[in-house]
């Protein structure tokens, strides 16, 4: 008969399986409900937990009751239209959002990721290429905690040598958080650089050109940022 401890301890590793194995929470807000029911089924086939909304105000009441790790977000919604509740949204939380649009202009892509999307995906698309998607930020936000930790023994060693300037600090910051993680230009202006972002504005660039050549000022440095065409910039060991 197995002894107090022993039980204890088999508790224990019951409830820390099921916290690991616990499924990631999804949200959909998308008005057409068949594709809404379609994203429901395909998405807790994967074994994703779901809810999901089919107008903004539902979806904006749903952000506010309990906490998801990731939000689908179609754009053209009844009662709130999507960059509305994206706007809301990013006064609540940083939830990884990617919007669901028909609207598949350069300019309506520029205006989601200045509201505060994560990713874009322009109507019809494919459900290995959403799947793939929603894989990838999750698996940056299941990192990140990990990244965190490793990033600050990096930080560490770097700061008194670097010398970076407030801005500069602030971006090395968003990197370090994210190592090895590229990030677009959208989303360091906004959580770097604290403003929207501007095709136009050369900001960004000149401050990671002063930043590059600081680390390559350093003797041995193991660290550097690169340019991930098309993308953004991450920060990675050489």
């Amino acid at each position: 008969m197995p002894g107090f401890f022993d039980l204890v301890l088999d508790i224990f590793c019951i409830f820390t399986a099921r916290h690991t194995l616990m499924p990631r929470h999804i949200l959909i807000i998308e008005d057409d409900s068949k594709l809404n029911q379609l994203l429901y089924a395909m998405l807790e086939e994967q074994g994703f937990l779901c809810s999901s909304c089919l107008d903004g105000k539902q979806g904006l009441e749903a952000i506010r009751q309990q906490a998801f790790d990731l939000i689908l977000l179609d754009v053209m919604l009844p009662k709130i239209n999507g960059l509305q509740v994206l706007s809301q949204l990013r006064e609540l939380c940083e939830t990884p959002v990617i919007l669901l649009t028909a609207l598949g202009a350069e300019q309506d892509r520029i205006e989601g990721f200045k509201t505060g999307a994560d990713d874009y995906l322009t109507k019809p698309f494919s459900t290995e290429e959403l799947l793939l998607r929603i894989e990838a930020i999750l698996r940056r936000t299941t990192n990140h905690s990990d990244s965190n930790i490793h990033s600050m023994q990096i930080d560490h060693s770097l700061r008194e040598k670097l010398q970076l300037t407030p801005v500069e600090n602030q971006i090395v910051n968003v990197l370090l958080d994210n190592f090895e993680q590229t990030l677009s230009k959208p989303l360091l202006y906004r959580h770097a650089l604290q403003k929207s972002f501007n095709q136009y504005d050369r900001s960004l660039d000149m401050h990671i050109s002063k930043i590059r050549k600081k680390l390559f000022a350093l003797d041995d440095c193991k660290i550097a940022v690169q340019t991930v065409h098309g993308k953004g910039y991450r920060l990675h060991r050489v």
